[in-house]
């Protein structure tokens, strides 16, 4: 599934063909969630090219899609802040991009909620960098 996804993607197939091969994928194979989760990010940030001067843009529209996801599904509500730790962690994303979202980029879907749920990480991020 991940070949079959990364050439689809490479060779800039219609995302609704990339979305149906890899359901089909996972249809045939009875792969468990986590492994296609773990495949598809393997698969996508492969593709995205997270250099150069759209950096801070592909970050921030992450974290849209992320607070989107997590506001459109109530089992993920809670899970936002532990979310973008992991992905701050794993250097996804930067202090700079999760400070602008928290200040003046969050979607107002859920707004409240999110940034209230991720005042301790960013007050954290806001004293390591007057640390610094």
């Amino acid at each position: 599934m991940k070949s079959v996804a990364t050439t689809q993607i490479s060779e800039e197939t219609d995302i609704s063909e990339v979305i149906e091969t890899v359901k089909q994928h996972v249809k045939d194979a009875k792969l468990p969630d986590v492994e296609v989760v773990r495949m598809l990010w393997d698969v996508l940030m492969d593709a995205v090219q997270w250099s150069g001067k759209n950096h801070g843009k592909l970050e921030l529209e992450l974290i849209y899609k992320v607070q989107m996801q997590c506001y459109e599904d109530v089992k993920l509500m809670k899970l936002l802040p532990e979310i973008i730790i992991f992905l701050y962690d794993q250097d996804v994303l930067a202090k700079d991009t999760i400070l602008h979202w928290f200040r003046k980029g969050t979607n107002p879907k859920g707004r409240q909620t999110f940034v209230k749920a991720l005042e301790p990480f960013v007050n954290w991020l806001e004293e390591a960098e007057e640390e610094e």
